[in-house]
């Protein structure tokens, strides 16, 4: 099993994001689904940290707001 380095993921994900996304003016689409995408959610485990300032690089590119996955699994809990 190969363990993702925070230097791998960017890279990673930028040629993710091009192979599987297309823009259509200011917002972003699935190619094989057609549907939109609004939101990324990377989501740390094991401690380890993200590249933030590149996420949010290629996110911003592709018209993609960034969601922090822990702060929501909290939001979650609190409220059931």
């Amino acid at each position: 099993m190969r363990i993702r380095t925070p230097w791998t993921l960017p890279t990673s994900f930028r040629a993710l994001s091009q192979s599987l996304s297309e823009l259509r003016g200011n917002e972003c689409y699935h190619k094989e689904t057609g549907r939109r995408i609004k939101a990324y959610l990377p989501m740390h485990t094991f401690w380890t940290r993200l590249p933030y300032r590149e996420i949010i690089t290629i996110c911003n590119q592709y018209h993609i707001d960034v969601e922090d996955a822990a702060k929501q699994w909290v939001a979650i809990q609190i409220s059931t």
